[in-house]
C-alpha cells in the first residue's frame, strides 16, 4: 500500500514539474528561423479558428539578446486548425479591438497559460472591424 502510494505520488509530481516547465514556453518569431505563419489557414475553408488559451507578453527583439522591449501583456489566442498563434493588446473576442498584436507559427496546441511571444514585426489595428481571416472565441 505504501509503495502504490509512493508511486501516485511521483507520478503527480512529476507531472505537477511539467506544467510548471511548459507554462513560461516561449515562441521566437524573426529570431533567425523565417517565419511561418500564413495569411490564411491552410486547413479548411482559410479561416483561422482563434480560441484564447491564457495571456502572455509581446517583447520586440530577439529571444536571449539583451535590449528586449516587452509592448504588452495580453490574451493569447491560438488557431485549432494550423496551431498560429496571436497575442493581442486588447480583446478581440466580441469587441474586434486589437490594438497591437503578434504573431507566431507554432506545431502543437498550447498550454491554458498562454504564451509569449518575441518578434521584430509588431503590427497594429485599429478600429473595432473583424481581422479578415480570422474568427475569435473563448475556450469555454
Amino acid at each position: 500500500m505504501k509503495r502504490l502510494l509512493a508511486i501516485t505520488l511521483t507520478v503527480i509530481m512529476v507531472f505537477l514539474m511539467s506544467v510548471v516547465a511548459f507554462a513560461g514556453e516561449l515562441l521566437e518569431l524573426d529570431g533567425g528561423i523565417a517565419p511561418k505563419v500564413a495569411a490564411e489557414c491552410p486547413y479548411g475553408n482559410g479561416i483561422h479558428d482563434m480560441v484564447r488559451w491564457g495571456s502572455g507578453y509581446l517583447m520586440e527583439g530577439q529571444q536571449g539578446a539583451s535590449g528586449n522591449v516587452t509592448h504588452f501583456y495580453g490574451p493569447c489566442y491560438q488557431c485549432q486548425k494550423c496551431y498560429t498563434v496571436m497575442l493581442t493588446e486588447y480583446d478581440a473576442v466580441g469587441y474586434n479591438a486589437f490594438g497591437k498584436y503578434g504573431m507566431a507559427s507554432y506545431d502543437q496546441p498550447i498550454i491554458m497559460t498562454g504564451v509569449n511571444i518575441y518578434t521584430k514585426s509588431i503590427k497594429v489595428k485599429t478600429g473595432n472591424t473583424p481581422l479578415q481571416g480570422f474568427s475569435f472565441r473563448n475556450s469555454y
